[in-house]
């Protein structure tokens, strides 16, 4: 469980700085979150768990205020381009 979490880690961090794939990151991070954490408690490899389980929660951490960015960013793009559709109308 350690590793796997080590390895979900790794690549929620990678896929949280690609837009399209955020939300997987987001998930991904959970999800390690939960086996680093099962990892700790079997004690079977104590530093990957805790390496799993920090590099998981900065995944976290970075990919929430990017997916709202991500959000916000397509929202001003889609209103602007409304904005210049109906004043071409006109």
């Amino acid at each position: 469980m350690a590793i796997a979490g080590l390895i979900l880690g790794i690549i929620s961090i990678i896929l949280v700085w690609f837009p399209v794939v955020d939300y997987l990151a987001l998930v991904l991070s959970i999800v390690g979150i939960v086996c680093s954490a099962k990892g700790m408690k079997l004690q079977q490899s104590h530093g990957m768990a805790v390496a799993g389980l920090v590099i998981c929660i900065v995944a976290l951490c970075l990919s929430v205020p990017l997916i709202l960015c991500t959000g916000c960013t397509l929202c001003t793009a889609g209103s602007v381009a409304a904005a210049g559709a109906s004043s071409s109308i006109h």
